[in-house]
C-alpha cells in the first residue's frame, strides 16, 4: 500500500521521494553489524541525542549508499544512548524510539522493525505515553510491510482506542481504510469486509 506524507511524519523522516528507498542495502553495508557494545559508563545528553537526529535525516545530495551510512550511525549512538543507564530516562525512552524507526529505514532483515517496535513497547508502555502512539504506528507499518495484516490492524486499532485524542490516531484511521479498500479492490477471497474485521478485531 502506498505510504503518505504522515507516514515520514509518523517515523521521523520524509520517506517520499527517497532514491533507494526500500531497496536492498548495498553490500558494504550489510556486513556492518546492526549493534554497538554500550557502555555502562558512558553519559549522553540532549545534544548527544539531537547528533543522532542530525545523523538519522542528514540526506542532502548524497548517494543512496551515503544516506545508509549516516542513517547507520544514527542507529549505533541511539543504541548506545538507549542503554546507558547513567542517561536521562527521557533521553533514553526518546532514543530507544529512534533506534527502531532506523531499523525500519534500514530495512537490512525482515522483521527487524517489528522485533525493534516491540522491544519499545514492552519497555516503555508503562503508563508514561511518550512515543508509545508512534511506536504502536510504526509497528502496525512494520507488520503491514511485512504482510502480517492481521496483526497491522490490531496495533492501528488500539492506537484509536487508547489515544483517540493524539495525531497518530488519524494516521491508524488511515492505514485501516487503506486496508479495508484493498480487501474491497481485489484480494482473493470470499468473505466480505465486514466479516473480515469483525475477525480482526474479535481478540
Amino acid at each position: 500500500m502506498k505510504r503518505t506524507v504522515l507516514l515520514g511524519i509518523v517515523l521521523g523522516a520524509a520517506l517520499t521521494g527517497v532514491p533507494g528507498y526500500g531497496a536492498k542495502p548495498p553490500q558494504s553495508l550489510q556486513r556492518v553489524p546492526l549493534s554497538a557494545e554500550a557502555n555502562v559508563e558512558e553519559k549522553f545528553d540532549e545534544s548527544d541525542l539531537q547528533e543522532a537526529h542530525r545523523l538519522r535525516n542528514h540526506f542532502g545530495i548524497m548517494s543512496f549508499e551515503k544516506m545508509q551510512e549516516s542513517l547507520l550511525e544514527a542507529r549505533i549512538l541511539y543504541y548506545r544512548i538507549a542503554r546507558s543507564p547513567r542517561t536521562d530516562p527521557q533521553i533514553r525512552r526518546e532514543a530507544a524510539y529512534y533506534l527502531a524507526v532506523c531499523d525500519y529505514r534500514l530495512n537490512f532483515q525482515a522483521g527487524d522493525a517489528i522485533r525493534s517496535f516491540q522491544a519499545f513497547l514492552k519497555t516503555y508502555d508503562n503508563g508514561n505515553e511518550a512515543w508509545v502512539p508512534e511506536a504502536l504506528i510504526g509497528l502496525g507499518i512494520s507488520y503491514q510491510d511485512a504482510r502480517l495484516f492481521r496483526q497491522a490492524g490490531q496495533a492501528f486499532a488500539e492506537v484509536i482506542r487508547r489515544f483517540p485524542t493524539h495525531p497518530a490516531a488519524q494516521v491508524a484511521e488511515k492505514y485501516l481504510k487503506d486496508m479495508q479498500q484493498a480487501r474491497l479492490i481485489g484480494e482473493p477471497t470470499e468473505r466480505s469486509t465486514r466479516a473480515y474485521f469483525q475477525e480482526l478485531f474479535a481478540d
